[in-house]
């Protein structure tokens, strides 16, 4: 796990998946079908988390200003946030919605700020 890239996929994978598993843990703490959605939410996101990071690394790489940062911001994080609704419906988790709300305000926050800094670090490597 030398490469930077990868740490940043591997960092984000983990985070999403402590955080957001915490948060499906807090929102259906009364739940018949707790352990459902708390697995469920942070396998996604652990999952998500870097499938997103690689998407965003990848989608930053291949585009040029202007599109570059917000197309990797917000064109695979859209993305992961329907597959993640998707699976909470298949689960039948109670509060997809509400589970999802944190993920929707903090990921694309997060996955905007991961995105300008790769266009910061892009800037620094570039000659002239």
């Amino acid at each position: 796990m030398g490469n930077p890239a990868t740490r940043r996929t591997f960092f984000t994978a983990i985070i999403s998946a402590l955080f957001y598993g915490s948060w499906a843990l807090y929102i259906n703490y009364n739940s018949d079908r707790l352990w459902q959605s708390v697995i469920t939410q942070a396998a996604c996101s652990f999952i998500g988390g870097l499938l997103v990071a690689v998407l965003v690394e990848k989608t930053f790489k291949a585009l040029e200003p202007p599109w570059r940062v917000p197309a990797a911001a917000f064109g695979p994080y859209s993305l992961a946030l329907f597959l993640f609704l998707l699976a909470h419906l298949a689960v039948g988790s109670e509060n997809p919605l509400l589970l999802l709300v944190p993920n929707a305000l903090l990921g694309t926050v997060y996955f905007y700020v991961y995105s300008l800094r790769l266009s910061i670090q892009a800037k620094s490597i570039s000659p002239g």
